[in-house]
Protein backbone atom coordinates (compact mmCIF):
# COMPACT_ATOMS: atom_id res chain seq x y z
CA UNK A 1 0.00 0.00 0.00
CA UNK A 2 1.28 3.08 -0.89
CA UNK A 3 1.22 6.21 1.40
CA UNK A 4 -1.44 7.79 -0.37
CA UNK A 5 -3.45 4.86 0.22
CA UNK A 6 -2.74 4.45 3.27
CA UNK A 7 -3.14 8.11 4.10
CA UNK A 8 -6.87 8.14 2.44
CA UNK A 9 -7.86 5.30 4.33
CA UNK A 10 -6.73 6.68 7.12
CA UNK A 11 -9.11 9.51 6.33
CA UNK A 12 -11.80 7.66 5.55
CA UNK A 13 -11.38 5.85 9.28
CA UNK A 14 -11.80 9.34 10.83
CA UNK A 15 -14.66 10.30 8.96
CA UNK A 16 -16.58 6.71 9.45
CA UNK A 17 -15.75 7.38 13.14
CA UNK A 18 -17.52 10.64 13.43
CA UNK A 19 -20.16 9.03 11.66
CA UNK A 20 -20.37 6.08 13.91
CA UNK A 21 -20.53 7.74 17.01
CA UNK A 22 -22.97 9.72 15.90
CA UNK A 23 -25.43 6.91 14.10
CA UNK A 24 -24.57 4.55 17.28
CA UNK A 25 -25.67 7.03 19.80
CA UNK A 26 -28.64 8.50 18.29
CA UNK A 27 -29.77 5.31 17.86
CA UNK A 28 -29.53 4.36 21.72
CA UNK A 29 -31.49 7.68 22.03
CA UNK A 30 -28.83 10.06 22.90
CA UNK A 31 -28.33 13.48 21.76
CA UNK A 32 -25.80 15.86 21.64
CA UNK A 33 -24.76 18.29 23.38
CA UNK A 34 -25.74 16.85 27.29
CA UNK A 35 -23.30 15.20 29.89
CA UNK A 36 -24.99 11.48 29.24
CA UNK A 37 -23.66 12.16 25.58
CA UNK A 38 -20.62 13.14 25.76
CA UNK A 39 -20.34 10.71 28.50
CA UNK A 40 -21.47 8.00 26.18
CA UNK A 41 -19.30 9.20 23.26
CA UNK A 42 -16.12 8.79 25.74
CA UNK A 43 -16.74 4.95 26.95
CA UNK A 44 -17.94 4.34 23.39
CA UNK A 45 -14.78 5.45 21.19
CA UNK A 46 -12.76 2.40 21.54
CA UNK A 47 -16.11 0.17 19.55
CA UNK A 48 -16.54 3.54 17.56
CA UNK A 49 -12.83 3.14 16.19
CA UNK A 50 -13.17 -0.64 15.61
CA UNK A 51 -16.13 -0.36 14.02
CA UNK A 52 -15.02 2.33 11.59
CA UNK A 53 -11.52 -0.05 10.57
CA UNK A 54 -14.21 -2.61 10.12
CA UNK A 55 -15.75 -1.17 8.05
CA UNK A 56 -13.23 0.63 5.84
CA UNK A 57 -11.53 -3.16 5.81
CA UNK A 58 -15.22 -3.91 4.13
CA UNK A 59 -15.82 -1.42 1.97
CA UNK A 60 -12.04 -1.91 0.16
CA UNK A 61 -12.77 -6.03 0.26
CA UNK A 62 -16.33 -4.86 -1.79
CA UNK A 63 -13.49 -3.17 -4.32
CA UNK A 64 -11.51 -6.13 -4.76
CA UNK A 65 -13.93 -8.91 -4.45
CA UNK A 66 -17.79 -7.58 -4.56
CA UNK A 67 -20.20 -6.14 -2.41
CA UNK A 68 -21.00 -10.12 -0.66
CA UNK A 69 -17.58 -10.14 0.55
CA UNK A 70 -17.89 -6.63 2.52
CA UNK A 71 -21.06 -8.49 3.58
CA UNK A 72 -18.79 -11.44 4.87
CA UNK A 73 -16.54 -9.39 6.46
CA UNK A 74 -18.72 -7.12 8.48
CA UNK A 75 -21.26 -10.40 9.39
CA UNK A 76 -18.10 -12.64 10.59
CA UNK A 77 -17.09 -10.09 13.22
CA UNK A 78 -20.74 -8.41 13.92
CA UNK A 79 -22.52 -11.80 14.40
CA UNK A 80 -21.73 -15.03 16.42
CA UNK A 81 -22.95 -17.07 13.63
CA UNK A 82 -25.02 -17.49 10.44
CA UNK A 83 -27.62 -20.18 9.60
CA UNK A 84 -29.21 -20.02 6.16
CA UNK A 85 -31.50 -22.32 4.11
CA UNK A 86 -32.29 -21.94 0.92
CA UNK A 87 -29.80 -19.66 -0.83
CA UNK A 88 -28.86 -22.14 -3.88
CA UNK A 89 -32.10 -21.35 -5.04
CA UNK A 90 -31.23 -17.82 -5.77
CA UNK A 91 -31.38 -17.60 -10.11
CA UNK A 92 -27.77 -16.99 -10.44
CA UNK A 93 -28.74 -14.41 -13.91
CA UNK A 94 -31.72 -12.57 -15.03
CA UNK A 95 -34.13 -9.77 -13.08
CA UNK A 96 -34.99 -10.90 -9.23
CA UNK A 97 -36.39 -9.26 -6.62
CA UNK A 98 -35.41 -10.48 -2.88
CA UNK A 99 -38.01 -9.09 -0.47
CA UNK A 100 -37.06 -9.65 3.54
CA UNK A 101 -37.95 -8.13 6.92
CA UNK A 102 -36.15 -5.63 8.34
CA UNK A 103 -35.23 -6.23 11.94
CA UNK A 104 -32.23 -4.00 12.92
CA UNK A 105 -29.63 -3.84 10.45
CA UNK A 106 -27.40 -7.15 10.24
CA UNK A 107 -30.15 -8.29 7.87
CA UNK A 108 -28.55 -7.14 5.11
CA UNK A 109 -25.25 -8.55 6.09
CA UNK A 110 -26.69 -11.80 6.35
CA UNK A 111 -28.45 -11.30 2.44
CA UNK A 112 -25.55 -10.01 1.07
CA UNK A 113 -22.64 -12.59 2.40
CA UNK A 114 -25.05 -15.10 0.67
CA UNK A 115 -26.82 -13.66 -2.65
CA UNK A 116 -23.12 -13.76 -4.26
CA UNK A 117 -24.07 -12.09 -7.71
CA UNK A 118 -22.06 -8.81 -8.71
CA UNK A 119 -25.05 -7.06 -9.84
CA UNK A 120 -26.99 -7.12 -6.69
CA UNK A 121 -28.35 -3.74 -5.77
CA UNK A 122 -30.11 -2.66 -2.53
CA UNK A 123 -32.89 -0.06 -1.69
CA UNK A 124 -32.06 1.76 1.48
CA UNK A 125 -32.85 4.85 3.21
CA UNK A 126 -29.47 7.89 3.00
CA UNK A 127 -27.29 6.01 5.41
CA UNK A 128 -24.36 8.03 6.20
CA UNK A 129 -21.89 5.45 6.74
CA UNK A 130 -22.73 3.58 3.38
CA UNK A 131 -22.04 6.57 1.66
CA UNK A 132 -19.03 7.00 3.03
CA UNK A 133 -17.90 3.87 1.64
CA UNK A 134 -16.94 4.58 -1.71
CA UNK A 135 -16.74 0.45 -3.10
CA UNK A 136 -20.29 -0.21 -1.37
CA UNK A 137 -22.24 3.10 -1.97
CA UNK A 138 -22.62 2.31 -5.55
CA UNK A 139 -24.75 -0.78 -5.27
CA UNK A 140 -26.80 1.23 -3.03
CA UNK A 141 -30.07 2.71 -4.56
CA UNK A 142 -31.00 5.39 -1.68
CA UNK A 143 -34.51 6.88 -1.22
CA UNK A 144 -35.15 10.29 -1.04
CA UNK A 145 -36.72 12.30 1.98
CA UNK A 146 -39.02 14.14 -0.36
CA UNK A 147 -42.20 13.20 -1.14
CA UNK A 148 -41.74 12.24 -4.31
CA UNK A 149 -39.29 9.64 -3.02
CA UNK A 150 -41.64 6.68 -3.10
CA UNK A 151 -42.20 6.98 -6.74
CA UNK A 152 -38.23 7.65 -7.43
CA UNK A 153 -37.59 4.23 -5.70
CA UNK A 154 -40.08 2.36 -8.14
CA UNK A 155 -38.01 3.91 -11.17
CA UNK A 156 -34.61 2.94 -9.66
CA UNK A 157 -35.70 -0.44 -8.67
CA UNK A 158 -37.81 -0.94 -12.01
CA UNK A 159 -34.83 0.47 -14.05
CA UNK A 160 -32.21 -1.82 -12.32
CA UNK A 161 -35.12 -5.17 -12.77
CA UNK A 162 -35.44 -4.20 -16.35
CA UNK A 163 -31.60 -4.51 -17.08
CA UNK A 164 -31.73 -7.76 -15.52
CA UNK A 165 -30.06 -7.22 -12.22
CA UNK A 166 -31.22 -8.64 -8.71
CA UNK A 167 -32.16 -5.83 -6.25
CA UNK A 168 -32.91 -6.47 -2.27
CA UNK A 169 -35.67 -4.58 -0.88
CA UNK A 170 -37.36 -4.22 2.73
CA UNK A 171 -41.00 -3.61 1.93
CA UNK A 172 -41.23 -2.23 5.31
CA UNK A 173 -39.10 0.12 5.18
CA UNK A 174 -38.72 0.60 8.88
CA UNK A 175 -37.35 -1.41 11.65
CA UNK A 176 -39.80 -4.52 12.23
CA UNK A 177 -40.44 -6.67 15.31
CA UNK A 178 -37.52 -9.53 15.41
CA UNK A 179 -39.47 -12.69 15.40
CA UNK A 180 -36.78 -13.80 18.26
CA UNK A 181 -37.39 -11.18 20.79
CA UNK A 182 -40.56 -9.21 19.94
CA UNK A 183 -43.92 -10.63 19.06
CA UNK A 184 -46.14 -9.34 15.86
CA UNK A 185 -43.31 -10.34 13.23
CA UNK A 186 -46.22 -11.84 10.90
CA UNK A 187 -49.18 -8.78 12.19
CA UNK A 188 -46.74 -6.08 10.63
CA UNK A 189 -46.39 -7.55 7.08
CA UNK A 190 -49.14 -5.60 6.61
CA UNK A 191 -47.65 -2.52 6.82
CA UNK A 192 -45.47 -3.56 4.21
CA UNK A 193 -45.48 -1.07 1.30
CA UNK A 194 -47.10 -2.13 -1.82
CA UNK A 195 -43.85 -1.35 -3.99
CA UNK A 196 -43.46 -4.96 -4.27
CA UNK A 197 -46.10 -5.67 -6.39
CA UNK A 198 -45.14 -2.61 -8.38
CA UNK A 199 -42.13 -3.58 -9.05
CA UNK A 200 -43.74 -7.13 -10.34
CA UNK A 201 -46.59 -5.84 -12.22
CA UNK A 202 -43.98 -3.36 -14.31
CA UNK A 203 -40.93 -6.25 -14.62
CA UNK A 204 -43.19 -9.31 -14.96
CA UNK A 205 -40.13 -11.10 -16.08
CA UNK A 206 -38.96 -10.93 -12.54
CA UNK A 207 -38.30 -13.64 -9.97
CA UNK A 208 -39.49 -13.00 -6.74
CA UNK A 209 -37.65 -14.65 -4.10
CA UNK A 210 -38.69 -13.75 -0.80
CA UNK A 211 -36.45 -13.88 2.56
CA UNK A 212 -37.04 -13.82 5.97
CA UNK A 213 -34.87 -13.28 9.29
CA UNK A 214 -34.75 -13.58 12.95
CA UNK A 215 -31.73 -13.24 15.54
CA UNK A 216 -30.61 -9.96 14.54
CA UNK A 217 -31.08 -8.84 17.72
CA UNK A 218 -29.43 -10.96 20.37
CA UNK A 219 -32.32 -11.89 23.33
CA UNK A 220 -29.23 -11.05 26.12
CA UNK A 221 -28.81 -7.10 24.36
CA UNK A 222 -32.82 -6.66 24.65
CA UNK A 223 -32.62 -7.97 28.88
CA UNK A 224 -29.98 -5.97 29.63
CA UNK A 225 -30.05 -3.37 32.62
CA UNK A 226 -29.36 -0.55 30.33
CA UNK A 227 -32.37 -1.44 27.18
CA UNK A 228 -34.52 -3.31 29.85
CA UNK A 229 -36.37 -0.51 30.77
CA UNK A 230 -36.69 1.55 27.11
CA UNK A 231 -40.21 2.20 26.26
CA UNK A 232 -42.02 1.29 23.73
CA UNK A 233 -40.66 -2.29 22.50
CA UNK A 234 -40.06 -0.72 19.10
CA UNK A 235 -37.27 1.54 21.02
CA UNK A 236 -36.24 -1.54 23.09
CA UNK A 237 -35.66 -3.59 20.07
CA UNK A 238 -33.55 -0.23 18.45
CA UNK A 239 -31.52 0.11 21.33
CA UNK A 240 -30.45 -3.30 21.50
CA UNK A 241 -29.99 -3.95 18.13
CA UNK A 242 -27.14 -0.88 18.10
CA UNK A 243 -25.89 -1.31 21.65
CA UNK A 244 -25.19 -4.98 20.83
CA UNK A 245 -22.72 -3.87 18.31
CA UNK A 246 -20.40 -1.68 19.91
CA UNK A 247 -20.34 -5.08 22.88
CA UNK A 248 -19.83 -7.53 20.47
CA UNK A 249 -16.44 -5.56 19.04
CA UNK A 250 -15.47 -5.00 22.41
CA UNK A 251 -16.14 -8.37 24.37
CA UNK A 252 -16.98 -10.67 21.78
CA UNK A 253 -20.08 -12.98 21.53
CA UNK A 254 -20.83 -11.94 25.41
CA UNK A 255 -24.56 -11.24 23.77
CA UNK A 256 -24.08 -14.03 21.53
CA UNK A 257 -26.17 -13.09 17.71
CA UNK A 258 -27.12 -16.57 16.00
CA UNK A 259 -28.65 -15.41 13.20
CA UNK A 260 -31.17 -17.43 11.32
CA UNK A 261 -31.64 -16.90 7.46
CA UNK A 262 -34.72 -18.67 4.97
CA UNK A 263 -34.87 -17.63 1.89
CA UNK A 264 -38.40 -19.08 -0.52
CA UNK A 265 -37.74 -20.57 -3.95
CA UNK A 266 -38.11 -18.21 -6.44
CA UNK A 267 -41.56 -17.62 -8.37
CA UNK A 268 -42.85 -15.98 -11.26
CA UNK A 269 -44.90 -12.81 -11.00
CA UNK A 270 -47.95 -14.35 -13.32
CA UNK A 271 -47.69 -17.30 -10.54
CA UNK A 272 -49.72 -15.10 -7.91
CA UNK A 273 -50.91 -12.99 -10.37
CA UNK A 274 -51.95 -14.22 -14.08
CA UNK A 275 -53.87 -10.64 -14.26
CA UNK A 276 -50.19 -9.10 -12.65
CA UNK A 277 -52.64 -7.17 -10.73
CA UNK A 278 -50.33 -5.29 -8.02
CA UNK A 279 -52.11 -5.64 -4.96
CA UNK A 280 -52.70 -9.78 -5.52
CA UNK A 281 -48.99 -9.57 -6.23
CA UNK A 282 -48.31 -7.59 -2.83
CA UNK A 283 -50.40 -9.84 -0.78
CA UNK A 284 -49.06 -12.74 -2.28
CA UNK A 285 -45.80 -11.55 -1.29
CA UNK A 286 -46.68 -11.02 2.28
CA UNK A 287 -48.19 -14.33 1.89
CA UNK A 288 -45.28 -16.40 1.13
CA UNK A 289 -43.28 -13.93 3.77
CA UNK A 290 -45.48 -15.37 6.52
CA UNK A 291 -44.76 -18.75 5.53
CA UNK A 292 -41.06 -18.22 5.90
CA UNK A 293 -41.39 -16.41 9.37
CA UNK A 294 -42.93 -19.76 10.48
CA UNK A 295 -40.37 -21.67 9.07
CA UNK A 296 -37.48 -19.75 11.09
CA UNK A 297 -38.60 -22.21 13.95
CA UNK A 298 -37.29 -25.41 12.60
CA UNK A 299 -33.45 -23.72 12.16
CA UNK A 300 -31.35 -24.28 14.85
CA UNK A 301 -31.78 -21.41 17.51
CA UNK A 302 -27.61 -21.44 17.80
CA UNK A 303 -25.48 -21.62 15.01
CA UNK A 304 -21.88 -22.91 14.52
CA UNK A 305 -19.46 -19.44 15.49
CA UNK A 306 -17.65 -17.94 13.10
CA UNK A 307 -14.65 -18.05 14.81
CA UNK A 308 -15.07 -20.72 18.13
CA UNK A 309 -16.63 -20.35 20.71
CA UNK A 310 -14.86 -17.09 23.01
CA UNK A 311 -13.01 -15.83 20.07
Amino acid sequence: MTQTEMDETQTRVTVLAQIVSREVLGGMGLRPPGLPYRLAQVLARPGVMRMARLLAQADAEAGRRGLHAAGEVLLERLATSCTAQGAEGVPAEGPVLITANHPGGLELLALLAQVRRPDVRVLSNPQPFLQAMPHVSPAMLYLSADSAGYFTAIRQVVSQLQAGRAVIVFPAGQMEPDPGVTPGAVEFLERWSASSGVYLHKVPETRLVPAALTGIVSPRAVQSLFVRGCRPPKARQRTAAFLQLLVQLLARDRWPIHIRLVFGAPVGARELSPELDPQTLTAGTRALTARLLERLGALPSVGVPFTGEGA
